[in-house]
């Protein structure tokens, strides 16, 4: 591609503006380069193609045709926007590896304060692990949760059993 116009400093990165361009090939998106939380709140990669692994928490609506995903990246927690409609298949408590650009909120002293990550659509997420059915979500007690492990915590859902003695 080539580019003609004046740079400008940007909201985080320099921009150009009054531009015109010329598109001489197209050769498909470049490589998504592996990322970590501490990558992608760093702005290192910044507006570059990414691909982080994590647990999805949540998928929900954001508008008619878009969603968000809330994915834990070890003990952080991103948002993926993606430009579909939720899918069919529930990816909830799945493990993921997800290629998007990497994007984030800036304030006005042109500081990135949130990173998060774009997508195309669901196409861009490969299940690694899938999520287990309810069934197979383990029982543990209350006395369990948040309790310490030498293994670790999974980070993936659990079920808790009991009696509801009472609400407020």
């Amino acid at each position: 591609m080539r580019v003609k116009g004046r740079t400008f400093p940007g909201l985080y990165l320099p921009g150009i503006q009054d531009c015109t361009y010329e598109v001489l090939g197209h050769q498909g998106l470049p490589t998504a380069r592996a990322a970590s939380y501490d990558d992608l709140v760093s702005g290192r990669y910044h507006y570059q193609r990414v691909t982080v692994e994590g647990i999805v928490r949540t998928v929900s609506p954001n508008e008619e045709t878009a969603s968000i995903a809330r994915v834990a990246l070890g003990t952080r927690i991103i948002e993926v926007q993606v430009e579909e409609a939720p899918g069919e298949r529930s990816l909830v408590d799945s493990r993921v590896r997800i290629s998007g650009l990497a994007a984030g909120h800036i304030n006005d002293r042109r500081q990135l304060l949130d990173p998060y990550l774009r997508c195309s659509g669901w196409a861009e997420f490969e299940i690694l692990t899938a999520a287990p059915d309810h069934d197979g979500v383990p029982v543990v007690s209350t006395q369990e949760l948040l309790t310490f492990d030498v293994e670790g915590q999974g980070g993936h859902r659990v079920r808790v059993a009991g009696t509801v003695l009472a609400t407020f």
